[in-house]
């Protein structure tokens, strides 16, 4: 997304990527705050892409994995690697422009 001023928004994949940060980082603080941290990961990843107007399929054959991959990512079943998480987001930046 852009904002006003013509500039790619830094929130959308700070957020993102805050939120893989606490998920590696919760890894110590026990198995309940993971499967939050990746439940909230997956509603961000889902309303992205909808903002964005990429079908699941559509994103995932972009991003390389396969639709199940991306559907389980998006309701919290699995969570990404750094790797696919930077596949992502250079997707995500690609249809902001």
């Amino acid at each position: 997304m852009k904002t006003e001023h013509g500039s790619v928004d830094p929130f959308i994949n700070s957020k993102l990527m805050k939120i893989a940060y606490e998920r590696n980082k919760a890894i110590v603080n026990g198995k309940k705050r993971i499967l939050k941290l990746q439940a909230e990961f997956g509603k961000t990843l889902r309303f992205e892409r909808i903002l964005r107007n990429l079908s699941l399929r559509e994103l995932a054959r972009r991003v390389n994995i396969s639709a199940m991959f991306l559907s389980d990512l998006e309701r919290g079943k699995r969570f990404a690697s750094a790797k696919t998480l930077f596949k992502i987001m250079i997707q995500f930046r690609k249809t902001d422009n």
